[in-house]
């Protein structure tokens, strides 16, 4: 029998998972072709009855989901209940995992298809999960190969349902809201200068070689004034040179970044070691450095620099904190846990640091400490709804019901004070693409959530018909459970209906539009 060789073996395990992919993504697609004919057979069934108004319903999952106890099934039911002498036939366009770009792209279509007398949207929540430039057109738009595949799109949407099925357990902290919330891979005091400066490796030496230039000709000018005796002067040019070394370490340090980035670590660790060559009495080089070494985990040059980092400054929080994260790292939690301890109580506004030592304590039930961090956090951006959601979460699972019922509270009134920018610029666009056709636009925000913001976003507000889902769903839950109204919290502060919710929500609109025609 002939032996299989080690390459082969690779091969077939390849070939292996690209045929699984393959199948999967196959056997998906067949899934969604399926669920849209279905969708559409539904849609067709009295469209065309003479005298009958048509209303064109577009959104995500939480338009789609249900079936005949979906929002649009139920606003059917109802509207024909309540009009015996008007006929509605509703009709649901609403596709799960959906972003506003392709709903965008794909409502010219609806309304030529359908010839809506209103169209009802209640859309944005996925632009956070499946955001796009939203500059352009869908039209206009490479969009990337591998976010198409529905494989790629399943695992998305399986690892934020299993993510807040976590945080609903109490075993994970919330993620974070859309908007400017996300933490950035590169500290903000570098991120201006990162993109103007280093895009490119051409751009990056050249930035360093003119500030290299730069100290040259300022060494020459101090040179010159000392001989003078102009030493007022010489001092005011000195520190002139100082400010541009200390420019030079930022270059070398966001060089460092930047081919740590595109994972070329030898050229990122030459940059980091050169920054420290430039100003080795000065700790921000060496973090740099000892950060690296510990997330290539090269654990004990980590510890090394970090080591010589508090010989040089014993005070430096941010080598204090990443000598905590690589003890963390090699699984000494206690070691970890005294040092983030001390950097807790040191007297520096840093947010992310705070967020970050919070979901550490959190992590390891230390519960009292992380309330301190996201606090602190709190104190230094009060706007920020991502550390109310972790406060009320933390809240959450130590049983304080009512701390964490304020907590979600502050988070839920901070994100009504926003729109998602793509979200708004789509929306825009479609309001624009729905009213030139003289259809009647509703736009409906989500349960729970204040349509406020919508309304004060959206252009041609003047135009639209507003509806909220805020007051009624609020009123419905004083007496009743969460449960009752959303089988899921994968949103934070709603759900997935219930067939009880999708009535609610189908009650109000039809309040609407039996006023309407």
């Amino acid at each position: 029998m002939q032996k299989i060789s080690l390459i082969q073996k690779i091969g077939l395990i390849f070939l292996s998972f690209i045929l699984t992919f393959v199948l999967l993504e196959g056997l998906l697609r067949l899934g969604g072709f399926l669920y849209l004919f279905l969708q559409e057979r539904r849609n067709m069934i009295g469209l065309g009855k003479e005298d009958a108004y048509t209303i064109l319903c577009v959104g995500e999952s939480m338009t789609a989901f249900g079936d005949q106890f979906s929002y649009p099934a139920q606003l059917q039911y109802i509207l024909n209940e309540r009009s015996k002498d008007k006929k509605f036939n509703v009709i649901n366009k609403g596709v799960p995992a959906i972003n506003t770009d392709a709903i965008l792209y794909y409502i010219e279509d609806h309304i030529d298809r359908y010839h809506p007398d209103a169209v009802i949207s209640m859309i944005g929540i996925n632009d956070e999960y499946y955001s796009r430039d939203f500059d352009k057109t869908l039209k206009e738009k490479k969009i990337s190969f591998l976010g198409d595949f529905r494989v790629v799109k399943l695992a998305r949407l399986v690892n934020m349902h299993f993510r807040q099925k976590l945080v609903d357990l109490g075993f994970a902290p919330a993620e974070e809201d859309g908007g400017n919330n996300k933490k950035p891979g590169i500290p903000e005091a570098y991120k201006e200068d990162f993109q103007a400066e280093v895009s490119s490796p051409k751009k990056i030496f050249g930035a360093i070689k003119k500030s290299t230039e730069t100290q040259k000709k300022l060494e020459k000018v101090i040179k010159k004034l000392t001989v003078e005796g102009r030493q007022r002067a010489a001092g005011e040019v000195i520190a002139q040179l100082e400010k541009a070394k200390e420019n030079e370490r930022d270059l070398l340090i966001l060089a460092g970044m930047f081919f740590e980035e595109r994972e070329d670590p030898a050229q990122a660790e030459d940059f980091y070691k050169k920054a420290c060559e430039l100003l080795p009495e000065d700790d921000s080089a060496f973090v740099a450095l000892g950060r690296f070494y510990r997330t290539q985990e090269r654990f004990d040059e980590a510890m090394a620099v970090f080591s010589e980092t508090l010989r040089m400054s014993p005070v430096s929080v941010s080598g204090v904190l990443e000598m905590g994260k690589t003890y963390d790292a090699l699984g000494q939690p206690l070691m970890a846990a005294k040092i983030f301890k001390k950097v807790l109580y040191f007297v520096i506004k840093d947010f992310w640091m705070h967020v970050d030592l919070g979901d550490w304590f959190e992590d390891h039930d230390m519960f009292d400490e992380a309330e301190v961090a996201f606090v602190r956090a709190i104190q230094e951006e009060p706007r920020n709804s991502l550390v109310y959601r972790k406060l009320g979460n933390l809240y959450l699972r130590q049983g304080k019901d009512k701390e964490a019922k304020t907590a979600f509270q502050k988070a839920r009134e901070i994100m009504e004070d926003r729109v998602n920018p793509q979200t708004l610029a789509n929306y825009n666009a479609i309001c624009q693409q729905v009213l030139e056709e003289g259809v009647k636009l509703i736009v409906m925000q989500y349960p729970t959530r204040s349509v406020a913001p919508l309304k004060k976003a959206l252009q041609l507000r003047d135009e639209i018909i507003f509806v909220e889902n805020k007051k009624n769903f609020e009123e419905a839950m004083e007496d009743e459970d969460y449960s009752d109204y959303f089988y899921d919290n994968f949103a934070g502060d709603f759900g997935h209906c219930t067939l009880k919710g999708n009535k609610l929500i189908a009650s109000g609109l039809a309040d609407v539009l039996l006023r309407i025609f």
